[in-house]
């Protein structure tokens, strides 16, 4: 009967990680996955992703930081993107997740080239965001301006 305490304890836990997850920490753990996913952090690719959270959110620099220190937290702490993914469906409509994958499509370019990996991993995201094909070009191409 202990174990199944601990279990139950366990699970609870991890619900209420998940309520903690709010759509502007989920954003920038997957733009900081983008970043990453190349295996080069780039300044171009940094000063996006400041520039991005300063205007999308209105946050001041010392709270941009702040976001970022604690979705990388997030980040080495989490094993997939479910987490991630599952806060966002609860709460961005479908508009607002094209506009996430345009930003990690803005994200993958923003060093001027977008890397195999990268489009990999957000062709993975946009699945996960439950977004269909369609959706995913019209981000890619909201994201190149065409």
């Amino acid at each position: 009967m202990q174990l199944f305490s601990e279990l139950k304890k366990i699970f609870l836990e991890q619900q209420s990680g998940l309520d903690l997850i709010t759509p502007q920490l989920a954003t920038t753990v997957l733009l900081i996955e983008i970043m990453r996913v190349d295996g080069e952090l780039k300044e171009q690719e940094k000063h996006y992703l400041y520039v991005f959270l300063e205007k999308e959110y209105l946050l001041s620099k010392q709270e941009v930081k702040e976001l970022i220190q604690l979705a990388d937290s997030h980040l080495e702490q989490s094993t997939d993107y479910h987490q991630f993914t599952h806060a966002l469906n609860q709460q961005l409509t479908i508009p607002d997740k094209i506009k996430l994958v345009a930003s990690l499509w803005e994200m993958a370019n923003a060093d001027a080239h977008v890397d195999a990996h990268e489009e990999h991993v957000i062709r993975k995201l946009a699945d996960l965001l439950h977004l269909r094909h369609s959706e995913f070009i019209q981000a890619k191409n909201q994201a190149f301006g065409r």
